[in-house]
């Protein structure tokens, strides 16, 4: 497990979003000895996961999951139970906090491109995750959908 401790649950306080650098020299060690790494985060607000990411096998972001984190998560990794979630917010990759609003005006858009401005392009921000990502041990389908109302 990777992360903050459970009081860090607020925006603010942070000169960079990049956790201890001890976490993430945990991690490039783990990757030398261990066949399988599955990455856990716990933490009130998303902090940069870096080359953490392309170095495991499975990342699990619980956020502040609260007592019972440890059977939840047992469960989730064995397979009991089916890992459900979706990433409510998108998660940042980078340090500039591109494509992710915190309390501004939304836009997953950034400028690509040279030379004196208007000449760039709009492309979508790289991001870690975006909004609603999260993956399951099924597929989901839906058909037959209809409404049930003429106005929405």
């Amino acid at each position: 497990c990777v992360g903050e401790e459970a009081y860090t649950e607020k925006p603010g306080d942070l000169r960079s979003m990049r956790l201890p650098e001890g976490q993430y020299d945990l991690i490039r060690a783990l990757r030398k000895s261990s066949k399988r790494i599955i990455l856990v985060y716990f933490g009130g607000r998303p902090r940069l996961l870096g080359d953490m990411v392309e170095l495991v096998d499975a990342v699990f972001v619980g956020f502040l999951p609260g007592p019972d984190a440890g059977r939840a998560l047992a469960d989730l990794i064995a397979g009991s139970i089916n890992p459900s979630g979706k990433l409510p917010i998108t998660y940042p990759r980078f340090e500039d906090g591109g494509g992710v609003p915190y309390f501004h005006a939304v836009s997953d858009q950034c400028t690509v491109g040279s030379g004196t401005l208007p000449h760039y392009g709009y492309v979508p921000c790289q991001v870690q995750w975006p909004f609603g990502h999260g993956l399951s041990y099924t597929t989901f389908e839906y058909t037959n959908l209809q409404v049930s109302t003429t106005k929405l």
